[in-house]
This record gives C-alpha cells, sequence and structure tokens, in this order.
C-alpha cells in the first residue's frame, strides 16, 4: 500500500454518507459543510492513534456535481497524513487523481509512492456499476491502492445466514480483484467487506451486532488466507449521541480491530450506524484505541520483568515506591489523556465533568488550534484550478 500506514490496526475516518454533524461545540445535528470536514480533518490530523483521513460527509454548501472533488481538496489542504477518498466515477477521479498527482510532485511520483486510497464498493448482490469499474480500472493503471469493499446486508441483500452473507461478499470481492489484476498485475489492493446485520425490528443496518463483529473476524481470516492486506472497521456506534453506547460499541470494535490485527480501520466517530458523525466520539476513541494497543501489547516476561531480586531485596513488610527498579520502569505504564482516575472530591473540584464534555471540549480546542503544514502555493493554485473545471 505504498505511503498508506503499515503498522497493523490504524483505525481511522468515514466512508461518506449523509450526512450529518453531531456538533462537538453545540451537540446539535446538520447538514455537513465544507468547513465541518475542514474542521474534522484537522482533528484526525491531530489525534495521535489515527492513522490516516478518510471522507467524512457529503458537503451540502457546493455544487452536488463537484462535492467529492472539494470533500477531497479540503482533506488535502488539512492533513499530512494519508488519504482515503471516494467519489462518484471516471471524471471524479481523474480530477481527484490530477489534485494528488500536484501535491505529490507528479502522478509518476504518486504511482510509485501512493499517499491515498480508493474506498470503492460492487453493488450487492453481485454487480459491478459501470462507474465502480471505471474506478477501480483507473487505480489499477495508476497503481493508487484501492479497496473495492462489498456491504451485503445479512437478510436484506445477502442470505441471513452469517457465513452465507460473508460467502458473497468474498465472491464480490474476488471478482473486483479478478478485473483490477488483469487490468494491471501486482497493483495494490486490500481485501475487505462490510457484512452488516440488517434489524429486523427497526429496519436499520447496524454497527453494535456481534454478527457484524464476528463478520469483521472472518473477513480477517480471509484477507491472510488470500496473503492481502486486510479492510476493516472500528470506532462506531448504532447510538444517537457520543454516550455510554456509543463508547461501549466503540471499544467492542476496536478491540475486535487489534485482535484481528486488520490493516486500516475506518468509520472512527460514526454514529446512527453510520449516518452522523461525532467530534466527541472520536476523541473518546482515540483514547480507546491507545488503552486496547496496551492490553494487545501483552506482558514482557524476563529477568527483568520478573523482579525476583528486587522482590528479595524489598523482602517482606517492605516497599516498593522509593525502590530503583520503580523508578526505572514506572512510566511504562499506561496513562489515560481523557479518562479520568481521580477520587470524587478532586474530580468535583476540577468541575465534575462526564466524558462526553470532557471530550467534546478537546474536539473543539484541537479544531480551533490545530493547523498542520500547509501546501505549498503552486500546488495549492493548481488544486484550485482542477476544481473550477467544468
Amino acid at each position: 500500500t505504498g505511503s498508506l500506514p503499515q503498522p497493523s490496526n490504524s483505525p481511522s475516518r468515514p466512508p461518506t454518507t449523509r450526512f450529518t454533524s453531531a456538533s462537538a461545540r453545540t451537540g446539535l445535528r446538520r447538514d455537513f459543510q465544507l468547513a465541518d470536514i475542514a474542521d474534522t480533518i484537522r482533528l484526525c490530523d491531530a489525534l495521535p492513534e489515527i492513522g490516516f483521513v478518510m471522507s467524512i460527509g457529503i458537503p451540502r454548501d457546493v455544487d452536488t456535481e463537484g462535492y467529492y472533488r472539494h470533500q477531497f481538496a479540503t482533506m488535502l489542504r488539512n492533513t499530512t497524513k494519508p488519504i482515503v477518498f471516494v467519489c462518484d466515477g471516471l471524471e471524479d477521479i481523474e480530477a481527484i487523481g490530477a489534485m494528488a498527482a500536484a501535491a505529490a510532485g507528479g502522478m509518476e511520483q504518486l504511482s510509485q509512492h501512493p499517499t491515498l486510497l480508493l474506498y470503492s464498493e460492487p453493488t450487492t448482490p453481485l454487480q459491478h456499476s459501470l462507474e465502480a469499474t471505471d474506478k477501480l480500472l483507473y487505480c489499477a493503471e495508476h497503481r493508487i491502492p484501492v479497496t473495492h469493499s462489498p456491504a451485503p446486508m445479512i437478510g436484506g441483500t445477502a442470505p441471513i445466514t452469517l457465513a452465507g452473507a460473508v460467502a458473497l461478499g468474498n465472491a464480490e470481492m474476488l471478482s473486483g480483484l479478478v478485473m483490477h489484476q488483469l487490468k494491471n498485475p501486482g497493483a495494490p489492493f486490500l481485501y475487505g467487506h462490510g457484512v452488516h446485520h440488517l434489524d429486523m425490528k427497526d429496519m436499520v443496518s447496524v454497527y453494535g451486532a456481534p454478527e457484524f463483529q464476528l463478520a469483521r473476524v472472518m473477513a480477517a481470516e480471509m484477507g491472510r488466507f488470500y496473503h492481502m492486506p486486510v479492510w476493516g472497521y472500528a470506532g462506531h456506534s448504532d447510538s444517537k449521541l457520543p454516550d455510554a453506547q456509543a463508547a461501549i460499541s466503540a471499544q467492542f470494535s476496536v478491540m475486535t480491530a487489534l485482535l484481528t490485527k486488520t490493516n486500516l480501520n475506518h468509520d472512527v466517530g460514526y454514529l446512527e450506524s453510520g449516518l452522523a458523525n461525532s467530534p466527541a466520539l472520536m476523541v473518546i476513541t482515540n483514547e480507546v484505541i491507545a488503552q486496547t494497543r496496551r492490553f494487545v501489547d501483552g506482558v514482557r516476561i524476563d529477568d527483568e520483568a520478573l523482579a525476583v531480586a528486587v522482590i528479595d531485596e524489598v523482602g517482606p513488610g517492605g516497599e516498593f515506591l522509593s525502590h530503583d527498579h520503580t523508578m526505572d520502569h514506572w512510566r511504562e505504564l499506561w496513562v489515560p489523556q481523557l479518562f479520568n482516575r481521580q477520587l470524587l472530591e478532586s474530580w468535583e473540584l476540577a468541575g465534575g465533568k462526564n466524558l462526553t464534555e470532557i471530550a467534546s471540549e478537546k474536539a473543539v480546542a484541537i479544531m480551533d488550534e490545530h493547523r498542520p503544514e500547509p501546501l505549498p502555493a503552486d500546488v495549492d493554485a493548481e488544486i484550485e484550478k482542477i476544481l473550477n473545471r467544468k
């Protein structure tokens, strides 16, 4: 995947949906605007556990025929991290490819050291639209990494059984891979599918179901079977607010992603089954990722860690707080940046704020203050020229 993050488990942004932003400033929902995308991408750029950024919402304050291009340009101008993007068809991806090439120093440089990836989907069940195929082949030609990830809906567009739905998604993904590799053998491609569960009571596609996470495990296993990097999901919820339900769902999905070692994980911060984005949940999930990474890292066992000599030296009734061994290793313990460990009295004196309030305030502060390194003036001018093409 070129310059895209190679270490496993780099959760990220969601693919574009409706849709709405749950403002960290007001808590109110409203349609996305370009300024919201810029704010949120800067937030992602600043959060240390976020490895790449991704299309996050459809901007309603630009012309509908060009909103994916404006979306990409806004991401390019507000982050130094790799970008995963979505778009409509060939005209869109050619414009986006031109913008990315301008930033990279030319298409040849972009092909050799890609800093972007296309998220695309077949049409379940068992179809590939002309637009999706055009995008797939464009990426193959220019060696731009792509994941052509189907989204079968269990009981709707896929069999009601999880194994059947995954088999369907696997066939769709592989057929896309065949077309892609026939165009340009060896061009970079990520395995993945987003098998979702259709809730038969509310008739919505849900993120919080255990079946959804089981499908992630199956996708990771199949990706390893095919010796391919895997596209995954993490940090999302069916909840309408960045509340306890959202935090539990985020933890569940992040744990699944890290334990299954999927390579690139997206949808961090999505609420309402992917219909809304929450900057506060992004900040919460950033903390969840850090905590879970520490858990997944496991325990070192060697003479220094077992500390038998230290235990013998301190002896019965002694204390370890002042020992050099403690001084040497206390920084190895994970320390939260967001979660509160204070006693009640100290917490109350500090304002008594809950997690959502703290996360919202942190999100707003980052969006207001963080400014990534800007693009060179000539590159920015070229991007503007591409945006203005008719």
